[in-house]
């Protein structure tokens, strides 16, 4: 079996994305592997009718999130990676694809992501992130499923 040595945790910053987090670290922790946190930024998830109706602007909310993710990544991170050494990625385009395309670059040895997401409508019509990198991978991937 291959030395785990760099993780990759893909996340939406959601409070269902917590589980598969602690999964990464303790991972990260057992292995002494490098933990990477990665966001993608995607342009179909701002084609929600929330982002619509807010008047939000793509580029606009591409320079926010630059902006303001290492923030964000300490903040969800907080005092749980202590022991861990991590690195933020912030990605722009189809979550799947980054999430691989990084993965495959850096010789990411092992994801971890967690399996909620999209339902109903939007799980038929955009599908699960998870389930398509769970198909499209060649580096195993750890699906933890959601609060």
């Amino acid at each position: 079996m291959k030395a785990i040595k760099k993780i990759l945790y893909p996340t939406d910053f959601s409070d269902n994305s917590r589980p598969a987090f602690m999964y990464a670290l303790l991972l990260a922790e057992k292995f002494g592997a490098k933990l990477f946190i990665q966001h993608v930024f995607s342009e179909e998830r701002t084609l929600d009718p929330i982002f619509v109706a807010g008047g939000f602007k793509i580029d606009e909310m591409w320079s926010y999130m630059q902006e303001n993710f290492i923030p964000m990544v300490k903040k969800f991170v907080g005092n749980e990676a202590k022991d861990v050494e991590y690195e933020a990625v912030l990605s722009n385009g189809k979550p799947c694809d980054e999430i691989i395309r990084f993965a495959e670059r850096e010789n990411i040895d092992m994801i971890v992501m967690g399996t909620h997401g999209e339902t109903g409508l939007e799980h038929f019509m955009i599908g699960s992130v998870a389930e398509r990198v769970l198909r499209k991978s060649h580096i195993p991937v750890l699906a933890v499923k959601g609060k």
